[in-house]
């Protein structure tokens, strides 16, 4: 009976390692499998990409062309717009340094008005307190005199 037992047991350890060898075998195959779909989703990503990014260089190029030719567009509606504009730029300098000499000339004349405003004043001053300082002796006079 020990040894049916033992052959029993012995029989179960074998199917069990029979079926397990057998699942590490799918497993392996599924693991290939995922392994191989990973791979070529790599594969297409890598392509999709490549084709996404040709088309986005070409996009670019197209778009620097655009640029460059608008920019070049640009600094010559620049440059005429400069030449149109230049005899007036001229006249319009011309008329800053008439209307600067014009303020520098009624800037000397308004400075002159005040010192003479200034000098008026000190003068009309001066003569106030000249004018004061004598009342003051005359008041001081007549109040000395008074008994």
């Amino acid at each position: 009976m020990a040894d049916s037992l033992q052959k029993k047991e012995r029989l179960q350890t074998q199917h069990e390692n029979r079926l397990l060898k057998e699942t590490i075998g799918v497993l392996r195959e599924k693991l290939e499998a995922v392994q191989f779909e990973k791979e070529q989703g790599l594969r297409d990503t890598a392509v999709s990409f490549q084709k996404e990014i040709f088309q986005l260089k070409n996009t670019v190029s197209t778009l620097r062309d655009g640029l460059e030719k608008m920019a070049v567009e640009k600094e010559q509606e620049v440059r005429d717009a400069f030449l149109s504009c230049d005899n007036e730029i001229r006249q319009f300098k011309s008329t800053i340094v008439a209307l600067r000499d014009e303020l520098e000339h009624k800037r000397i004349i308004f400075e002159e008005r005040i010192h003479d405003s200034k000098r008026d004043h000190l003068d009309d001053t001066s003569q106030l307190k000249k004018t004061i300082l004598a009342l003051r002796t005359k008041l001081e006079i007549n109040d000395s005199r008074k008994p």
